[in-house]
């Protein structure tokens, strides 16, 4: 696959109506199980992802109106809640101002924050003072189950206490909906007619 230098652009109002609600629910969505990228720095002042999380991240047929093909809200960004010392990783000051700065992308996948558009390339997710946990849309709109796909970013401290970090990858895949979630949704639909 090739890095895009440009993105797809959706104008879909729906899609940003759908993208502010998702991130207006992320301090719910905080207690879920859902994947962490977490932003943490080193003893020089340097910028770091960490995660525990194992990749490709699975994205399902996409929930979101205006948005077509497969998406994901459930890989956040969030800052290191206690210092990781067995790695060298430690908590950010509470005076840093962070962004997620898009690197690059496969053809076939695009990164929403918020708005109608996703982002573009050098676009940035802002993610703020810690403690946050931001949870942007990942949308594979070109491709079929199986096929993978990756995504650029790093980190960058808008107040200047921290050095960027270098880039990241994170990896994705193109997943069918759940046998258990389509079998809720028939039983779901059945159980209206019923009381239709």
């Amino acid at each position: 696959m090739h890095h895009s230098i440009g993105t797809r652009s959706s104008a879909l109002t729906t899609a940003g109506l759908a993208l502010f609600a998702a991130f207006a629910a992320a301090p719910v969505l905080a207690q879920h199980d859902h994947s962490i990228l977490a932003a943490g720095c080193d003893d020089s002042g340097m910028l770091h992802m960490h995660t525990h999380d194992a990749m490709p991240f699975e994205v399902m047929p996409s929930m979101f109106s205006g948005i077509d093909g497969f998406a994901t809200a459930e890989v956040a960004f969030e800052s290191l809640s206690a210092d990781h010392q067995a790695i060298g990783l430690f908590m950010l000051d509470e005076a840093s101002d962070l962004r997620a700065v898009l690197v690059a992308q496969d053809d076939g996948i695009q990164v929403f924050g918020g708005g109608p558009d996703p982002f573009p390339i050098g676009g940035e997710v802002f993610l703020g003072h810690p403690f946050f946990h931001v949870m942007p849309v990942y949308n594979i709109y070109d491709g079929n189950v199986g096929d993978e796909f990756s995504i650029w970013f790093k980190f960058t401290d808008a107040s200047g206490i921290y050095m960027e970090s270098e880039p990241f990858e994170m990896r994705f895949v193109a997943v069918p909906t759940p046998s258990s979630v389509a079998l809720g949704v028939v039983g779901a639909l059945v159980w209206r007619r019923r009381r239709s």
